[in-house]
């Protein structure tokens, strides 16, 4: 069985989408499953409309990158 953390592993609303979020969740072996948006022509990590200080998504992916290619993620 392949597990989600869904918005990365959160423990309150305030981690969801957050770096916090996605590390906890890579380090326990989960995948991750999170939205894109674009704002102001760059991609991010949002599921609602974007403001300022999301993660851009090369951001995201050099992180994912960092704990090898065995966990899958699921973009939106």
């Amino acid at each position: 069985m392949i597990i989600l953390a869904h918005r990365g592993f959160w423990t309150s609303p305030s981690e969801k989408n957050t770096r916090c979020a996605f590390e906890r969740a890579l380090q326990g072996g989960f995948g991750i499953e999170t939205d894109l948006r674009d704002a102001h022509g760059a991609v991010v990590i949002s599921h609602d409309v974007p403001h300022d200080g999301e993660m851009l998504l090369d951001e995201f992916l050099s992180l994912c990158a960092a704990y090898g290619p065995s966990r899958p993620l699921a973009l939106n």
